[in-house]
């Protein structure tokens, strides 16, 4: 009878052995698949965590919200020390608007830049990204819409774009027929939006900023929406190039395009080109150019000089 037990005994130990040797297997697959994403927490950084490193590089992935700016972390050198800029870099991918319609855009984003103060970013409200005080960036964009072919008169396209500090993603309200936004919940520095571009509502209408208060936005032309309160963003470009290194050759297959705002606006001029005079064929604003590769004498070279977006009022030159 003891024997019977002890081989019972026995049997018993082996399976729960077996059973918890393949329970463990099991959860080190888990781990070798799904730590990298995060999944069992081992890879997750807390949203309070502080990283404490001289130089430091954060790749990472997430969902574009309203403010264009975003910091998910301050560096502080090894002793814990914050009173000397910190110098951040990341990457990472996020879409915006709906899958499968005509806003769905998947975004590459690059950033790199100083994190000049201590505070936590949730004090750096987009209302006040103006203040160089607190952050310092510049953001690079690979753009995708991939629904093109489907709802809109042409195919799937993409496009590169940037921009730095200052940025601002706020709401304002305007008059139509004036040249002011004014922001209520603004505490921006006197004039530091200056020479940046504010786009009204979603590029319903883009205009260059002349100057700022703290709360009321001067521009460089009149609205031509209706009055009433609208969502905004200030943004600011970057230099393609510069003078020490500029690009060899710039490629450009069918036209150039000049100003800001949507492409039928009153601030884009354009640099065309095609067979025979653009009269009657070409629409554009006046000032806008047209080279007409047929040539001919007094007729190679066109102005726009009347007519806002129309294809009349071409004259040679």
């Amino acid at each position: 009878m003891p024997n019977e037990i002890e081989e019972n005994l026995e049997e018993n130990l082996e399976e729960n052995l077996e059973e918890r040797v393949e329970e463990l297997e099991k959860t080190i697959e888990k781990l070798k698949i799904h730590q990298h994403l995060g999944i069992d927490g081992s890879k997750e950084l807390s949203e309070n965590t502080r990283i404490n490193a001289k130089e430091i590089t954060i790749h990472g992935a997430g969902t574009r919200v309203k403010d264009f700016v975003l910091i998910p972390f301050t560096m502080f050198d090894a002793k814990g020390g914050a009173e000397k800029p910190r110098r951040f870099s990341g990457g990472g991918i996020y879409v915006t608007g709906d899958k499968e319609t005509a806003t769905e855009q998947i975004h590459k984003v690059l950033s790199a830049g100083k994190v000049l103060t201590t505070e936590e970013p949730k004090e750096l409200v987009p209302s006040n990204r103006a203040d160089f005080n607190k952050v310092n960036t510049v953001q690079l964009f690979l753009t995708h819409v991939p629904q093109g072919k489907k709802l809109l008169p042409f195919p799937p396209f993409a496009f590169l774009w940037a921009n730095r500090t200052p940025i601002v993603a706020s709401t304002g309200t305007i008059t139509k027929g004036a040249n002011t936004l004014t922001d209520s919940s603004a505490r921006f520095d006197t004039n530091k939006l200056a020479g940046s571009i504010l786009n009204l509502g979603e590029l319903k209408e883009s205009r260059q900023i002349l100057s700022n208060t703290e709360n009321v936005i001067t521009l460089d032309d009149n609205w031509e929406a209706e009055s009433g309160s609208y969502d905004y963003e200030v943004i600011t470009p970057i230099f393609l190039g510069s003078a020490n290194y500029p690009f060899t050759r710039l490629y450009v297959a069918n036209d150039i395009r000049l100003g800001y705002g949507a492409s039928d606006g009153t601030q884009v001029r354009y640099i065309k080109w095609g067979a025979g005079s653009p009269e009657g064929v070409v629409t554009a604003n006046p000032g806008s150019l047209y080279l007409n590769i047929s040539g001919g004498g007094n007729t190679t070279l066109y102005i726009k000089e009347s007519g806002t977006q129309t294809n009349t009022g071409w004259v040679a030159k």
